[in-house]
């Protein structure tokens, strides 16, 4: 598999589901550092995306805008409270990469839910 980067668009296997862990192949957003990225550490820390809204959960579902250069072919939502380190051998493939306004976008709701 090509180098991946952080706010890199994947495809994961999150098969088997686990509790409200989603199941099925769907895309995922790199959240870590390049640093480990780069030595090819054995997992990555990864935000869902699901193309399901939800009502009321602004602060934990961040709008994605489908574009080609993030591969997303509809509108979708990165799911902040599912956020979870995967084997890197789930990874599918690399199907884009994020706009710097969702980059942003991400990067705030984080910092929200940690309360950094």
């Amino acid at each position: 598999m090509t180098l991946i980067k952080k706010f890199d668009v994947l495809l994961v296997n999150f098969n088997p589901a686990r509790g409200t862990m989603p199941g099925k192949i769907r895309p995922a957003i790199v959240i870590q550092t390049n640093s480990l990225n780069k030595v090819g550490h054995p997992s990555t820390l990864v935000i869902p995306i699901s193309s399901k809204a939800y009502q009321n959960t602004s602060i934990l579902r961040i709008k994605i805008e489908a574009s080609s250069s993030n591969g997303l072919d509809k509108i979708s939502f990165a799911v902040l409270d599912q956020l979870t380190a995967i084997d890197s051998s789930k990874i599918k493939q690399r199907i884009g990469e994020l706009d710097l306004i969702s980059k942003s976008d991400i990067m705030y709701g984080l910092k929200s839910i940690f309360d950094f």
